[in-house]
């Protein structure tokens, strides 16, 4: 073939040419890693419908948008690794037309500060995935804020200052939700008229705090409302709300199902609700709520390490209505105290129910005139159970308007029981039942139209009980082959007395007093089957003929098979009848009556008995009667 020779410039262009592409070549080489390791975008925009979006995919992303004005709208998608976005509004914003922020962050060090400023209706979403940190601070009003973070270090912190505040995902169905590993969630609401927070935390080392100051004018729907629901490990809560008007409606709902739990919620203002749920490991829970009224308190922990404190209390004329619940299956302690101080104070109570190794205290204070009502219900299953109970009205008792109604029951079944049960004046209930074991209890009432009621059902029995006057009433009752009873009955201001008491068993005390010018007196004593080596006495004193008013005694005791049984009866003026009844052998009976209409009746069955009757004054008659 014939050669073709090139002109010379030709040979140059054409060397040029390849020498130019191998180095944009080698130059997109070297730059390509580069430029998809270092997104980057900076949007700053001022006017009005201002719109930014940004979508970074790749490694170490970073944005940063500044909108001001009205209507403004950003938008940020990373969807890889090193993430950060900051977006900050400042303008105005209506109702169709809000303020709205949207980030959205996936992967490995995601970051993301969202900062609105003014306007209404403002939102902010942020949605992370991987190493986790969202700050989102509102100012304004009718704002709304969710924040979801997925795995690793998780943190939030949402500010939100205004009126009609919610950290939540638009239906209240949720706020801040964080899923897995250090989670950490603070959400704080400046004073508002209506604030609504909401955080779900479910796994690893859990924590929550979220305060909110209702701050509205009175007579609004002033309002706030928490929600924490912790699922897994360490959690721990913590819930304040106050208010500065009157009413206020603040709820608290706390939810933790396992591991460490601990919630801690402080109420203030009125009407005030508080429901914290835990259903295992170590619980402990603590309720303080402060107002004018109307404060509810419900607890409930279901395992393991239960404890659960509740304070209320309400100041204010014609202040009304504390009611707390405890439910504890576990490790259980339980303290709960009540407070009202105004006159004309109504309404509280207390339940706590606790189904093993048990301890319950319950205070409630009246200290006002016409303050009335309490109630306090304690029930407890097993193991080594303890409930103390002081109710107190201190107050006066204007006429028309009597102070009224203390009323208590305890239950506890089997073993360690005990209770002691203090009431003050008016108008008193008590009844306590104990199942079975170490039995103690301890009564006291002071004034007005008493009743105790005790039932212990075996073993270690013990009961002791003080009334005050007006209208006694006491009762004790030891059955189930009682054992080591030792029950003790005063009644030692007049009144309408009456005492019974029932025990069953060998080397077992019991003494009825009744004293202090005792009025219509009655008291009966029986000891039953197998009671050895038992004691029985009743004293009985009252007015002598210049006294008023008289005393209506009646005494009777009654010992029921057996040996070296006591039974002693003592009556100082007025009506006395004394009965005394024993069934055994070497029993001894001595009765004493010091004025007025008296007669003695004792009725001795079996042998070596010994029997002394001394009367003094009056109507006397005494016949005893003993044989085989």
């Amino acid at each position: 073939m014939r050669p073709v020779f090139l002109p010379i410039f030709e040979i140059n262009q054409i060397m040029k040419k390849t020498i130019l592409t191998s180095a944009s070549i080698i130059a997109l080489g070297i730059a390509a890693p580069a430029f998809a390791q270092s997104n980057n975008s900076d949007i700053d925009q001022t006017g009005h419908n201002l719109s930014a979006d940004v979508t970074q995919t790749g490694s170490s992303n970073d944005s940063d948008v500044l909108q001001t004005g009205v209507y403004n709208e950003a938008t940020v998608d990373q969807a890889g690794t090193n993430g950060q976005s900051t977006v900050n509004q400042s303008g105005t914003g209506t109702e169709n037309t809000p303020n709205e922020v949207f980030v959205d962050q996936a992967g490995d060090s995601a970051e993301s500060t969202v900062t609105q400023v003014g306007g209404r209706n403002n939102l902010a979403r942020v949605d992370q995935n991987g190493d986790n940190i969202s700050d989102v601070s509102q100012d304004g009003r009718f704002l709304t804020a969710t924040v979801l973070q997925d795995g690793a270090g998780n943190d939030s912190s949402v500010v939100q200052a205004g009126n009609s505040l919610r950290v939540t995902d638009g239906d209240a169905a949720a706020g801040v939700v964080q899923s897995g590993d250090d989670n950490m969630s603070s959400i704080t609401q400046d004073p508002a008229t209506y604030s609504t927070a909401n955080t779900t935390q479910i796994g690893n080392r859990n924590s929550s705090s979220t305060t909110q100051m209702t701050n509205g004018n009175p007579g609004n729907a002033n309002r706030s409302l928490a929600s924490v629901d912790q699922t897994g490990d360490d959690n721990v809560s913590t819930v304040s709300q106050q208010s500065t008007v009157d009413p206020s409606l603040l709820t608290a709902i706390v939810d933790q199902t396992g591991n460490g739990n601990e919630s801690y919620v402080d109420q203030n203002g009125s009407e005030e609700s508080a429901l914290v749920t835990q259903l295992g490991n170590d619980n402990l829970s603590d309720v303080d709520q402060d107002g004018s009224s109307l404060l509810a308190a419900e607890v409930m922990q279901n395992g393991n390490g239960n404890n659960s404190d509740v304070n209320q209390s309400i100041s204010g004329s014609d202040a009304s209505d504390a009611f707390a619940s405890v439910s504890q299956a576990g490790g259980a302690t339980s303290t709960v105290n009540q407070t009202i101080l105004g006159d004309e104070a109504t309404n509280m109570d207390a339940v706590v129910t606790q189904n093993g190794v048990s301890t319950s205290t319950i205070t409630q204070t009246f200290n006002n005139d016409g303050s009335n009502t309490f109630a306090a219900t304690v029930n407890q299953t097993g193991d080594g159970h303890d409930s103390t109970i002081v109710q107190a009205d201190l107050g006066g008792a204007p006429v028309n308007n009597p102070d009224n109604s203390l009323t208590t029951n305890v239950t506890q079944t089997g073993s360690d029981n005990t209770s002691d049960l203090t009431q003050l004046n008016r108008g008193q209930l008590a009844n306590v039942d104990q199942g079975g074991s170490f039995e103690t209890s301890r009564a006291r009432q002071d004034g007005q139209n008493s009743e105790i009621d005790v039932d212990q059902f075996g073993t270690g029995n013990e009961s002791d009980i003080d009334q005050g006057g007006f209208g006694n009433f006491a009762r004790v009752n030891q059955t189930l082959g009682s054992s080591d009873n030792d029950a003790t009955i005063l009644q030692g201001s007049e009144g309408n007395n009456d005492a019974t008491i029932n025990q069953e068993g060998a080397s077992g005390q019991a003494f009825i007093t009744q004293i202090g010018n005792a009025r219509g007196e009655t008291a009966t004593i029986h000891q039953l089957a197998g009671a050895d080596q038992n004691t029985a006495r009743i004293t009985q004193n009252g007015d002598d003929a210049g006294g008023s008013p008289q005393n209506n005694s009646i005494a009777t005791i009654t010992q029921n098979g057996g040996l070296l049984n006591t039974s002693e009866i003592v009556q100082n003026w007025a009506d006395n009848t004394a009965t005394s009844s024993q069934n055994g052998s070497e029993l001894q009976s001595m009765i004493t009556q010091n004025g007025e209409f008296n007669t003695a009746t004792v009725n001795q069955t079996g042998d070596g008995h010994m029997s002394t009757v001394t009367q003094t004054g009056t109507g006397n008659s005494a016949m005893v009667t003993q044989g085989n």
